[in-house]
């Protein structure tokens, strides 16, 4: 019996050293303190980010050159650094509508990680967000789910017959899909320079409003 009981205190002692071991390792992170740079490539081109690291925490994560597209860049360029500053994680939510623009700076900011020799693997863990559900109940005459061109015509519509309804779209904006889809309009074609008759984007949209 006691060496049954001196086994199983043995085996307890060592989980308790390995799950301690466990959260400071998931709790501390150490760095080769500095200032790097690193870039990955985004929608339109190479995006480049700048990271000061002390020797225990990333101190600040700057955006300091990119391509991208003028209405999509400025949410993830404003928020995942700052997120990722805040957090102290790589574990953070990519931006709706703009996911190639938000993995790309994550990518960026890891290689940073690995040049600041700190542990990448440890800043991907997310951790478990606690919170209180909220049910909020609402009521509408008509629901549309996609706020595309269809979607948009007919809330559109039937909002002007005074009904309630409710417009949901799965990406960032309105339009969808179709916010950048400039082709369909022919803007600005090679067709219309050649022939000197062109219909500008400004046109457009006084026309659509």
């Amino acid at each position: 019996m006691k060496v049954k009981k001196s086994c199983f205190l043995i085996l307890l002692c060592i989980a308790a050293v390995l799950g301690f071991a466990g959260c400071q390792e998931a709790s501390e992170q150490s760095y080769k303190a500095g200032t790097y740079t690193a870039e990955a490539s985004g929608k339109n081109g190479p995006i480049e980010v700048e990271v000061v690291f002390s020797e225990s925490e990333i101190e600040s994560v700057e955006v300091i050159s990119h391509k991208e597209t003028e209405g999509i860049f400025e949410e993830p360029v404003e928020k995942i650094p700052k997120n990722i500053v805040e957090q102290q994680s790589l574990a953070v939510d990519s931006i709706a509508g703009a996911t190639y623009t938000s993995d790309a700076i994550l990518k960026a900011v890891e290689d940073c990680v690995v040049q600041a020799e700190g542990n990448v693997e440890v800043l991907k863990e997310a951790e478990e967000q606690k919170g209180e559900a909220k049910t909020e109940q609402l009521e509408y005459d008509i629901i549309v789910v996609g706020a595309g061109a269809a979607g948009t015509s007919a809330a559109l519509k039937a909002s002007e017959e005074n009904d309630r309804v409710l417009l949901l779209e799965k990406t960032a904006y309105p339009m969808g899909a179709a916010t950048l889809a400039g082709g369909m309009f022919a803007a600005e074609s090679n067709l219309q320079k050649e022939a000197g008759e062109t219909v500008d984007k400004e046109w457009l949209y006084e026309k659509s409003i």
